[in-house]
């Protein structure tokens, strides 16, 4: 569905129109979902990215942890985040989501400060700075615990699938299918494995 080539997109929509839609026989329709934007580039290429929608949905899952987890250890609230994170991370790690992941860690740094000042009303910037966040492998600002570290969503690598056969039928070829699926598994486990945090293990303590 998405591997249409761009060049059948009607020409009203090309090369600027930037709209929540699914491609379907070369042309655009609105999607039910809003999990993604379909941008028609003006070099050829469909860029699909998380939706506006979809990002603010996530802030407000986040922003609801922790709230939920005012009064829990930090330990607590760091694994609680993790499932919600790597889950969201890993949902778009095949999209052009470097820019979202981005943003979404600037918001949880924003509400992770606001739950460690209402916790200590009475301390210093600084000190609150030593308590919760620390230098770990070389990385400043680490949101982290004794025994866990905050996972960013910017250290989710991103590995897009090829482009796929437009003569291939899932219910007559399913082999082409498999090999595909297998391959792209074999991209993300080498991405995972040659990418920063991997490389100093930054998710091991």
């Amino acid at each position: 569905m998405i591997s249409c080539p761009p060049l059948f997109l009607p020409p009203v929509l090309m090369p600027e129109a930037v709209v929540p839609a699914y491609i379907e026989k070369g042309r655009l329709f609105p999607t039910k979902t809003y999990d993604f934007i379909v941008t028609a580039s003006d070099k050829g290429k469909l860029i699909i990215k998380p939706s506006h929608k979809s990002m603010s949905r996530i802030t407000k899952k986040i922003s609801g942890v922790i709230k939920d987890n005012r009064a829990a250890t930090q330990e607590t609230l760091i694994r609680r985040l993790n499932e919600v994170i790597v889950g969201w991370a890993d949902y778009h790690h095949s999209t052009c989501a470097k820019r979202s992941f981005s943003t979404i860690d600037h918001r949880i740094w924003e509400m992770l400060w606001r739950w460690s000042k209402r916790r200590h009303p009475n301390k210093s910037k600084s000190w609150i700075v030593r308590r919760y966040w620390k230098t770990h492998k070389g990385r400043k600002w680490t949101f982290m615990s004794d025994k866990n570290i905050l996972f960013l969503m910017m250290d989710m690598p991103i590995v897009r699938k090829g482009q796929m056969a437009l003569d291939k039928n899932p219910f007559l070829d399913p082999g082409y299918f498999e090999q595909r699926a297998k391959k792209h598994r074999l991209n993300r486990k080498k991405a995972i494995c040659s990418n920063r945090a991997a490389q100093i293990g930054y998710y091991a303590l």
